[in-house]
C-alpha cells in the first residue's frame, strides 16, 4: 500500500519482486552476485568463442 496526500493505492508485488526491492537488488547487482562464478567459465571458454571484456 503506498499513501501520499491523501491517496492510498493497494498493490502487489509477487515474492520475488518484493524480496529484490527489500535487499536493493535488481539485475545487475544479481549477476554480479556471481562474477566469481562468471570469470571462472570465462577462463575456460576457447579462444576463438566471443568474451566479455573488462572495459
Amino acid at each position: 500500500e503506498v499513501r501520499a496526500e491523501g491517496v492510498t493505492a493497494a498493490f502487489e508485488l509477487d515474492e520475488n519482486a518484493r524480496w529484490r526491492l527489500l535487499n536493493g537488488l535488481d539485475d545487475i547487482s544479481i549477476t554480479l552476485q556471481n562474477e566469481n562464478d562468471i570469470a571462472a567459465y570465462e577462463a575456460k571458454r576457447p579462444s576463438y568463442k566471443p568474451r566479455t571484456l573488462q572495459v
